[in-house]
């Protein structure tokens, strides 16, 4: 099948969560996508490659579903800020600095990881050339797709073996 499929199925999913994609020309070489949470919107850059745009647009689709619709307030915080009260502005620059690397980092990782395992799920039927120059593209995701390759061949096996041993 062409690569455009691949690339319609994505934004076919964003539309099932609510969000409209909208691929530009007018965002730098180095940003690939930002999503708009109060529009509802993804933008793609249109002058990366297809495999970058399927890519951009299910990490974008990570972000709303893990971060946008999830929003829960931590009740953790680490014991070191509840010993800092006599230093408020020591307590807030860590606090922010703790903020950044968790929202840089980690949210960052989980998207990519949701948008992996969607890419490994829709590369059987439309994508693996996709993947597959995804990949050469980006080396370090390899443990990645690893990781969401051998989540879905679980999942898939444990749904079978359920349905295996379900009494009718």
């Amino acid at each position: 099948m062409k690569s455009s499929n691949a690339r319609s199925y994505a934004i076919k999913l964003a539309r099932q969560l609510g969000l409209k994609v909208r691929l530009v020309r007018y965002l730098p070489q180095t940003i690939l996508g930002k999503i708009l949470p109060r529009e509802k919107r993804i933008l793609v850059n249109a002058r990366t490659p297809v495999c970058e745009q399927v890519f951009t647009i299910l990490h974008e689709c990570g972000h709303y579903l893990l971060h946008v619709q999830r929003r829960v307030a931590r009740a953790y915080q680490a014991r070191l800020f509840d010993r800092m009260e006599a230093v408020g502005w020591l307590e807030g620059l860590a606090f922010k600095f703790r903020r950044v690397v968790r929202f840089s980092f980690k949210k960052e990782k989980e998207a990519d990881m949701w948008a992996m395992c969607a890419f490994v799920a829709i590369a059987p039927k439309d994508g693996r050339a996709l993947m597959t120059a995804f990949l050469e593209n980006h080396p370090e995701k390899f443990r990645l797709f690893l990781l969401a390759t051998a989540s879905t061949f679980y999942c898939n096996w444990k749904k079978r073996l359920s349905n295996l041993f379900t009494p009718v």
